[in-house]
């Protein structure tokens, strides 16, 4: 979870503490660079999802409703999260194995990119 202030409440922290849930706090407004699933998951899933979409559409569909989306979702689902998907999520933020400089030199690179010349 990001650090933002209306996620970490006392209940739910109680919650978590009672339940052995461990909780991993992220810096708000980050999530882009140390999110797994925002990192290695969602382009992913995004890109067979297209494909899906394009294979009803070439096949004769005129839409891909919840319905169609519900029938193609485990293959999606298969297709994306496999675990070397997983795993280089959590490898490409930086979070396991623990390795801070994977974020220092992206926001490093952004920084250059966007300094005044």
């Amino acid at each position: 979870m990001d650090g933002f202030g209306s996620h970490m409440t006392y209940e739910f922290w109680l919650y978590a503490k009672n339940n052995d849930i461990v909780l991993f706090r992220l810096p708000a407004h980050s999530t882009h660079l140390t999110q797994p699933l925002d990192v290695g998951l969602f382009q992913p899933f995004k890109h067979y999802h297209t494909e899906a979409i394009d294979g009803a559409v070439r096949a004769g569909s005129v839409e891909f409703d919840k319905l169609d989306f519900l029938a193609a979702f485990q293959k999606i689902r298969a297709q994306t999260f496999m675990e070397s998907t997983i795993r280089s999520a959590w490898k490409n933020t930086g979070l396991i194995p623990y390795n801070p400089q994977v974020v220092l030199s992206k926001i490093c690179r952004y920084s250059e990119f966007n300094s005044p010349s």
